[in-house]
């Protein structure tokens, strides 16, 4: 690089990591890493040396992106950042899709990499550069340690990567770089779950929580391995799907998550479970619900808690599928359930790792999988030149979970990517 880091971005201090980015750091495990993993294809190539000379700029201005976590596991604490002897060139690296290089072989690398441990000793985070793709410039295969920070404070990263874009490319967006989407579509939860947890209500909820009983046995369910799958689904118009929801009475999120409930009562069935025929049968999924400020939408780390969805995967018909969908959903919106869970994270990374396993396995037997709804950007996006062809992301799946879904909007389509444990789910 022309100009040394140093006098391109000035040297951190040694800075405390947050209780809750602590706890996702120690969430780690081989067979759950606790990695963001996302894919940009692109229209037309880049260049290897124009992406790590555009990340070196823009990418490396966060002190995360150039520290290291160090922790001693042994201590009762939190881990430490501290500055790291950072090279770009470890962090951006060549790749080649193997033969016939379409997107079948795109998907087995993505689940591929998913199982690859960051190296510890280098600051959390690596990418692939393919240029061998069929019909495709070039693509971008990124992980990023959850520690880092949550899917909002991500997409807010890949705006200040982008070329700039128009103030509206955004949902809620302020100013180009800028924005304020939802984690998922539970827009009124932020403030009255806060004003519930201040009425004293968070100790009702975490009552619930602790009494909630396992999730039944199902394919979905068992020991898992280190190795995943990976797969999306094809672009839906988000149009359409907000004509449904208004058609119905619901959001585009219960929406998606209504197909979602069919798609595993159809598979199960397939795979021939016995449902009770009076469709009293739930699957519970946790769900990420953003707690961000909007005054702080600019800033790394996690600030979202989790909420339990019974899924009502037994019910049969999709039109009351979605209302009881729904009607569970406007309970959730009412509860601080978030807001506990996200002050137990944070008490959890305050601890020692073995603390934390247990806590985590402890909540994670009682749900069957994680689903997450992050809305990226309206109108394409470029970086270094290069159009932005298609856009997704998988979500890390934590604790004993063998599942694991991920909505992300881009340019007026919809696309839902899906990661399971290869050995319980080989074909998602």
């Amino acid at each position: 690089m022309a100009e040394t880091l140093a006098s391109q971005h000035p040297i951190a201090p040694d800075a405390p990591m947050s209780g809750v980015d602590s706890a996702w750091l120690r969430m780690d495990n081989p067979t759950n890493r606790m990695i963001i993993t996302s894919l940009m294809v692109f229209e037309t190539p880049i260049g290897l040396e124009a992406l790590r000379a555009l990340l070196y700029e823009r990418l490396a201005s966060y002190d995360r992106f150039r520290q290291a976590a160090i922790e001693n596991p042994r201590v009762i604490g939190k881990p430490t950042w501290v500055e790291n002897d950072f090279r770009i060139e470890d962090h951006v690296v060549p790749a080649e899709l193997d033969a016939p290089a379409d997107e079948a072989t795109l998907k087995a690398l993505v689940g591929a990499v998913m199982a690859r441990p960051l190296d510890p000793t280098k600051p959390l985070w690596h990418m692939l550069y393919i240029e061998n793709l069929q019909d495709a410039g070039c693509v971008v295969v990124s992980r990023v340690h959850h520690c880092i920070g949550d899917g909002m404070a991500l997409i807010k990263v890949m705006l200040d990567i982008a070329d700039a874009m128009p103030d509206d490319a955004i949902p809620g967006a302020v100013g180009a770089r800028k924005q304020s989407g939802h984690t998922a579509s539970l827009g009124a939860l932020a403030k009255a779950g806060r004003a519930a947890a201040i009425g004293g209500k968070s100790v009702g909820a975490l009552t619930r929580l602790l009494a909630m009983p396992s999730d039944p046995s199902t394919p979905y369910k068992g020991k898992l391995g280190v190795f995943k799958t990976a797969t999306w689904s094809d672009n839906l118009p988000l149009d359409e799907v907000k004509r449904v929801g208004r058609a119905l009475g619901g959001t585009v999120n219960d929406v998606l998550l209504t197909m979602v409930a069919d798609a595993m009562r159809r598979d199960l069935l397939r795979r021939g479970a016995s449902l009770p025929d009076d469709g009293r049968f739930d699957l519970k999924a946790l769900i990420p619900v953003n707690l961000r400020p909007p005054k702080a939408n600019d800033q790394l780390g996690n600030r979202f808690g989790l909420v339990f969805l019974d899924l009502p995967v037994g019910v049969s018909g999709t039109v009351e599928r979605l209302r009881e969908l729904k009607r569970r959903m406007d309970v959730i919106k009412r509860s601080p359930e978030a807001f506990v869970i996200f002050s137990l994270l944070s008490i959890f990374g305050h601890t020692t790792p073995r603390i934390e396993a247990a806590a985590v396995n402890l909540f994670s037997q009682k749900a069957t999988g994680v689903m997450t709804n992050v809305p990226g950007p309206r109108v394409p996006i470029s970086i270094a030149g290069a159009t932005v062809r298609d856009l997704m992301f998988w979500v890390p799946i934590s604790g004993g979970l063998g599942v694991g879904l991920s909505i992300l909007s881009y340019r007026g389509s919809v696309r839902i990517g899906l990661a399971t444990d290869a050995g319980l789910v080989p074909d998602p």
